[in-house]
Order: C-alpha cells, then structure tokens, then sequence
C-alpha cells in the first residue's frame, strides 16, 4: 500500500485472475525509458512508441459506461507533457471515476496508472509511472 499516492495492490483470495479478464503485466523496466533496438528504429524514423498514449477506462463510471449492450470502457488518448520520477502529467481527459485506470503506449505498454485530475484546467490528468507501480510489487 501506498498512501502518498493513494494506491494499494489488492489479490484475489485464491490468487488466480479470472480467465476472462485482462492483466497488463508490470514490466521490471520502464517504457518510457527502456526502448529495444527495434524501438530505437523506428523512433528515428517513424515515430516514438510513447508519443501517443491512452488510458482504458470508465470515466463516471456506469453512468457513462452502461449501453444496451453492457459495461463498455472509452479508450483517451493525449500525450506525455511531463515526466516526473513518480509521476506523470498528460493531455488525456478523464472524469471521475478514471481513477486506477490502466495508462499505455502505442505498443500496449503499461506506463502508469491514472491516479488524478488537477483541478481548474481541462484535460490534463496525471498518472503513477509503472516503475513506481514495480516498486509496490517487490
């Protein structure tokens, strides 16, 4: 648990995830820094696997998720616009409810997870960085 950045990890009872349900793994290096020789390429000249990113969530929660054909998470997308050790501030507009969203690259990379809104400005959100969330893991 960590109260600073009001996150906890939580584990089912008989430890196993349900066989429908996806699990971003947490990577032991950070996507934001760690880029395979195949990443390095196309970087150069195609563009950068964290220039567009995305968070997968429930913005209100089923007030905006519940359709006639059941729960649907929206997908947002925005960009990076600043890097802390911890944290990260990015342009993806989320309402309540967002909070614990998953955060991923253009690879399908976990790079955080959505933590806050920032009162007063519009569309700027920010996130834990994974390699926080890999800390809480070990």
């Amino acid at each position: 648990m960590d109260e600073e950045n009001d996150l906890a990890v939580i584990q089912l009872k008989d430890k196993t995830t349900p066989k429908d349900k996806y699990v971003f793994s947490i990577p032991s290096a950070d996507p934001l820094e760690n880029y395979s020789y195949i990443d390095k390429i196309l970087k150069s000249i195609y563009k950068d696997k964290n220039e567009n990113i995305f968070m997968i969530g429930f913005n209100l929660g089923p007030a905006l998720a519940l359709t006639s054909e059941g729960l649907k998470a929206q997908v947002n997308k925005g960009n990076i616009s600043q890097k802390q050790d911890t944290r990260l501030l990015y342009s993806i507009p989320a309402l309540p409810g967002s909070s614990g969203s998953p955060v991923i690259n253009s690879e399908g990379e976990l790079i955080g997870v959505n933590h806050a809104g920032i009162n007063q400005t519009q569309s700027f959100n920010y996130g834990i960085r994974v390699k926080h969330l890999r800390k809480l893991f070990e």
